[in-house]
């Protein structure tokens, strides 16, 4: 016989036995024992009683986890919107930020974003480009749109939003 064939057999064989060992230790003892001691019964009429459970004590930690303060979040922020003499806020509940939007053929910016982001963008078929850019050194973003007119609007998900036009 080649080597390599003895190789092969000896894994296969040692393959073999370490499965019939997993399932072996996964099987609780007492079914075991039940199957050792009634080999003619099928295994569906030997009961099998549940392992009993084991309680334990909360730890000193479980129990003194309600006297810690939980780390105060961010209520909501504020953002300003310029484009040209006008200019609105927006007030973004749980942390969230500025995004673009749409609702049907409405651009909106709404708060939706997970994080600030530096340009937000508009596309429509007829090619004007709606954006507006974060200007860090005024703390607000500033709009261009084909109209220059920021409006406020009541989204019909009851969120605050802007509308531009």
């Amino acid at each position: 016989m080649a080597p390599h064939k003895i190789v092969q057999a000896c894994l296969g064989i040692l393959t073999a036995s370490s499965v019939g060992g997993i399932a072996y230790s996964s099987l609780p003892k007492q079914d075991l024992e039940a199957r050792d001691s009634n080999p003619g019964v099928p295994e569906t009429t030997l009961s099998s009683t549940p392992p009993s459970v084991v309680q334990t004590q909360p730890s000193e930690t479980a129990r003194n986890a309600s006297s810690v303060t939980p780390r105060p979040e961010i209520k909501s922020l504020n953002y300003k919107f310029v484009s040209g003499s006008k200019s609105l806020e927006l007030n973004c509940p749980n942390n969230q930020h500025p995004n673009s939007g749409f609702e049907g053929s409405k651009k909106l910016i709404l708060c939706q974003a997970e994080k600030r982001q530096d340009s937000l963008n508009w596309y429509s078929p007829s090619g004007s480009k709606t954006q507006c850019e974060w200007e860090p050194n005024k703390n607000s973003y500033k709009c261009t749109s084909p109209k220059s007119q920021l409006a406020k609007y009541s989204s019909t998900k009851n969120r605050e939003a802007i509308q531009i036009i």
